[in-house]
């Protein structure tokens, strides 16, 4: 498919409100999704509420540790666009947004979730109850096949009798293409209403969802906002062409070594078969040197 200019993208609207069809790019885009919402704390405090399905009043205060300035290219070390949240002095969120299955997001997920807890331990602190780290991962595919659920909360406990072991190191993973599915409980934290927020994709979407919740129409005139700034488009086009081109990088490479184990496998196998071949052909050439040796004895 022809990729499209900054120049076709270019909004021709003048507001929000006389804005039709598809939003050029939407929250999906990565960059998109960091430069709005690091810069609406409140949206941020209800979404990971909503996660974690507690109050929003819960999170007292609420610190973005990796802030991007809008408009401005991200440095060759930000090749992620998740949010890193700091929120109640001692509990770490990391926010991802996910929408090309590269095969390792169980990994992935897992070393996130890691470091951030990790990330505020010094050598010596005392080893605290409230000290917590959260990994939320929104993806826009099936991670599981065998668990294709719109909500999913992964943490320690018995695999026997799934006693939990703690609240404090959690993994969520929010299926994007299954939202539809959500539950009562999701639909009651705002959950779902959030998650067709971000994958709305069009301005009349957009609207709707505005029209029911304060909070989303101001992130709504921010999302138009970001649209009608070419430089902003210009910085969300080359996002999705770093993706597009690292996702065909990485495909291809688990191809060519496939391909290579194949092609190493057949190979291994030819130069038993011909390692064989000699020594068969060894063993008869000895068998008709000691048949005519007998012979001439």
């Amino acid at each position: 498919m022809e990729k499209n200019s900054s120049k076709e993208k270019k909004t021709k609207f003048n507001s929000l409100a006389d804005a039709t069809g598809k939003i050029p790019y939407n929250m999906l885009n990565d960059y998109m999704f960091r430069i709005v919402l690091q810069e609406n704390k409140e949206a941020l405090r209800q979404i990971i509420a909503a996660v974690l399905h507690i109050s929003p009043d819960a999170i007292r205060n609420l610190k973005v540790k990796n802030t991007i300035i809008p408009g401005q290219s991200p440095s060759d070390k930000e090749f992620r666009m998740d949010i890193r949240v700091l929120f109640n002095d001692n509990k770490n969120v990391d926010i991802e947004l996910q929408i090309r299955d590269e095969g390792n997001w169980e990994y992935r997920g897992l070393h996130y979730l890691c470091r951030e807890f990790d990330k505020n331990m010094q050598r010596g602190d005392i080893y605290s109850k409230d000290h917590a780290a959260y990994q939320i991962g929104f993806l826009d595919f099936t991670l599981f096949e065998d668990n294709d659920k719109f909500f999913s909360a992964y943490e320690m406990c018995d695999i026997e009798n799934h006693y939990r072991f703690n609240r404090n190191f959690e993994l969520f993973v929010i299926n994007l293409n299954r939202i539809d599915d959500a539950t009562d409980a999701d639909k009651a934290s705002g959950l779902q209403k959030w998650c067709r927020f971000l994958k709305a994709s069009t301005y009349e979407e957009l609207k709707k969802l505005a029209k029911e919740e304060h909070l989303m129409e101001a992130l709504a005139n921010d999302i138009f906002r970001r649209n009608a700034d070419e430089n902003i488009q210009k910085l969300c086009e080359d996002r999705d062409d770093y993706l597009r081109s690292e996702y065909y990088r990485k495909k291809r490479t688990a191809e060519l070594e496939q391909q290579l184990k194949e092609t190493t496998t057949l190979l291994n196998k030819a130069l038993a078969e011909r390692d064989n071949a000699v020594i068969e052909r060894d063993k008869a050439l000895q068998e008709i040197a000691e048949l005519k040796s007998s012979k001439n004895r």
